[in-house]
């Protein structure tokens, strides 16, 4: 089923806005996540599509009917809470029945699908059990059962993983992936962990302040973000900023610093003279291009980090703060001063005014 938003806009009662003029459409099959950090509007945006809120402004699709005056309960949706939200009183079996009895199911064909579902979900063991006798993975496994057996058209799924440890989430985002593979549906997976979005999505719907940032595929929504906010929002150790110009002389196009200068070539000097020698930048490079060991700057090591097979090094580079990405067998040492070159074709340049990606870089 394919989604499709026109202009969608929500505004409450107080005057404030939670999402404004948002045009999206989701693919049919295609799982779709919402990210943005919280009071973007992810959620309302959700709650437009099931139904559960009233568009401000704005229409709602699927496939090529309008959804807007349509109660969530005709919109053959099956949604997925942050709280799970089962009934303690009932058991797994049952929580997983009622919505098959609320839609008028014979017995026969509540419990085939109930036992398809279980199998799918590997809860067969647990259907006599209550909420209360289940672990968190459990209870999100019978919450998602007891989406499965409606057979929906569309999946939405509100940071169904935000209650689980970082362990546990690790392992139900293999096992998310693979189960939208199996079923085959449109899906919409609203979280503010990037690493959820990164790992599980098909494209990526990046929000802030109610307006869509950008949407793309995972790949590049990281290695060519849109803009400013996208770029720092994506990545752990967030992207390195340095604030500068477009420069030019005689050897060519460059980034200019306050301290240094970093040269610009191919496709990215052109970008850059396009874009106008003079004219304020940003320049973003993640920790992961930065070089040390090499290059013609220095910085002094400020805070050495272990994450394992890696070690983060913050540094001062001429009174900017760098942070590198590094391997772990690298021997760095805090209090030291290192040379430190950067990957300049993994430059990213926004414009220093709007915090747009400089066109081709």
């Amino acid at each position: 089923m394919e989604i499709r938003l026109e202009q969608l806009s929500k505004e409450f009662a107080d005057g404030s806005a939670a999402v404004h003029g948002l045009n999206l459409t989701i693919a049919n099959r295609e799982l779709l996540t919402l990210l943005g950090p919280s009071g973007c509007g992810k959620t309302t945006t959700l709650r437009m599509i099931a139904g559960l809120e009233s568009p401000t402004r704005g229409r709602v699709y699927f496939g090529d009917r309008l959804m807007n005056e349509v109660p969530p309960a005709k919109r053959n949706i099956a949604m997925v809470f942050q709280s799970y939200a089962l009934y303690p009183h009932m058991t797994v079996r049952g929580n997983m029945d009622y919505p098959l009895r609320k839609a008028g199911l014979n017995r026969a064909d509540r419990q085939a699908r109930i036992a398809q579902a279980a199998g799918l979900l590997q809860i067969d063991a647990l259907l006599d059990r209550k909420p209360r006798q289940l672990s968190g993975g459990q209870q999100q496994r019978v919450a998602l059962g007891r989406a499965i057996v409606r057979d929906p058209d569309v999946f939405l799924l509100d940071e169904p993983m935000s209650n689980l440890d970082a362990k546990l989430r690790g392992h139900m985002r293999v096992e998310l992936i693979q189960l939208h593979r199996r079923l085959g549906k449109t899906a919409v997976y609203v979280t503010h962990d990037q690493m959820e979005a990164m790992t599980m999505s098909d494209r990526i719907a990046v929000l802030n302040r109610g307006l869509l940032q950008q949407v793309a595929t995972p790949d590049e929504i990281y290695n060519r973000p849109a803009n400013r906010f996208v770029a720092n929002f994506i990545g752990s150790p967030e992207m390195n900023f340095i604030e500068g110009e477009i420069g030019a002389d005689t050897d060519g196009i460059c980034f200019r610093a306050a301290s240094f200068n970093l040269p610009l070539s191919g496709d990215q000097a052109e970008s850059a003279r396009r874009f106008g020698a003079g004219r304020t930048v940003s320049a973003g490079l993640r920790p992961e291009d930065v070089m040390l060991g090499e290059g013609s700057l220095e910085g002094d090591v400020t805070v050495v980090e272990s994450i394992g097979h890696e070690i983060l090094v913050q540094l001062d580079v001429r009174g900017h703060r760098i942070v590198a990405r590094v391997p772990a067998h690298l021997s760095i040492r805090s209090g030291s001063r290192v040379p430190i070159g950067f990957r300049s074709e993994k430059l990213h340049l926004f414009d220093g005014e709007t915090g747009t990606r400089v066109r081709g870089a």
